[in-house]
């Protein structure tokens, strides 16, 4: 079976922990391992994720001291990603729904501004002010 690895960077946006531990790592971007295998019996190439290698510092106050891995299932790994993308989101309704309790409407916002509100909503992106 042909299999490749692509590595990639990931970002989390919000200190995160990861299952089964108790610290609390860093937000930010972390390297990750992708292993695939050639899916076959198709008339074309194709490729199905086997697992995901998150690579995190041993010690986040000094990067030096060296990485370990983790190894996820590709579908415990975007449900991870998932739950940190959603932490956003909440925060990002919390905020909208505190300023449409404000003195001011929906009028009130620039075309540009709903837009780029929108594009959020539809990516669970959060808006930075």
């Amino acid at each position: 079976m042909l299999t490749r690895i692509i590595e990639e960077r990931v970002v989390f946006n919000s200190p995160f922990q990861l299952p089964g531990s108790k610290k609390l790592l860093s937000s930010g971007s972390y390297r990750i391992k992708i292993n695939q295998e050639v899916i076959e019996g198709l008339s074309f190439l194709a490729y199905r994720k086997t697992s995901v290698i998150l690579f995190v510092p041993i010690d986040n106050t000094d990067p030096a001291s060296g990485e370990r891995s983790i190894i996820f299932e590709p579908q415990d790994f975007n449900a991870f990603l998932q739950k940190d993308k959603t932490r956003h989101s909440r925060l990002f309704y919390e905020i909208k729904e505190s300023r449409s309790g404000s003195s001011w409407h929906e009028n009130d916002i620039s075309s540009e501004l709903r837009t780029e509100i929108e594009r959020a909503e539809n990516e669970g992106m959060p808006i930075l002010e």
